[in-house]
């Protein structure tokens, strides 16, 4: 017998554990709780949500919703349990990003944008491209809106203004 539950499994408990807990403790806790497990680095295996909540409640609960009974004898069961809640966690509870989060996405889009359509001119550059793109992905970001084939034309656009600009400034000097 398999002891082990799916990826699959494990991802929609850890979605469910995570929306029980956001509706018990709002935004503002749930943000709170992350930052204490970040912030945690000498007891990784302790999860916050314990300081706010029955937790083990909500991940019972997420279960029950899911029509899964928990065995706390069951090897399985502890599996899916441990995964969904380690899952959940790492995702930090799969809250959206704080307003720092956003910051530093409009940062790293705006660094791709940028650099993306240069990004042979070392390798340097290159593995900082990649690494931005990296990021920007694993945040979320949808692939449209990093494309710099898009961007291209607007970026031809403002360089135009930018040269047009010049000459007339040019001109206006003589």
């Amino acid at each position: 017998m398999d002891k082990r539950a799916s990826s699959a499994t494990v991802e929609k408990l850890a979605r469910e554990f995570s929306r029980i807990l956001s509706t018990w403790l709002g935004a503002d806790k749930l943000r709170e709780v992350v930052k204490r497990n970040d912030d945690d680095v000498m007891n990784p295996e302790v999860c916050h949500s314990h300081d706010f909540c029955d937790a083990n409640e909500a991940m019972d609960r997420a279960a029950r919703k899911m029509k899964i009974k928990i065995d706390a004898g069951s090897e399985w069961d502890a599996d899916l349990w441990n995964r969904s809640w380690d899952m959940a966690k790492k995702n930090h509870f799969y809250i959206g990003p704080s307003p720092l989060q956003e910051d530093l996405i409009a940062f790293v889009k705006k660094f791709y944008i940028d650099y993306e359509p240069v990004r042979d001119v070392n390798d340097e550059t290159e593995v900082m491209v990649q690494r931005a793109r990296a990021l920007l992905i694993r945040a979320g970001v949808e692939e449209a809106e990093i494309d710099p084939e898009a961007h291209a034309i607007e970026l031809e656009r403002q360089g135009n203004e930018i040269a047009e600009q010049q000459e007339r400034d040019a001109e206006e000097r003589e």
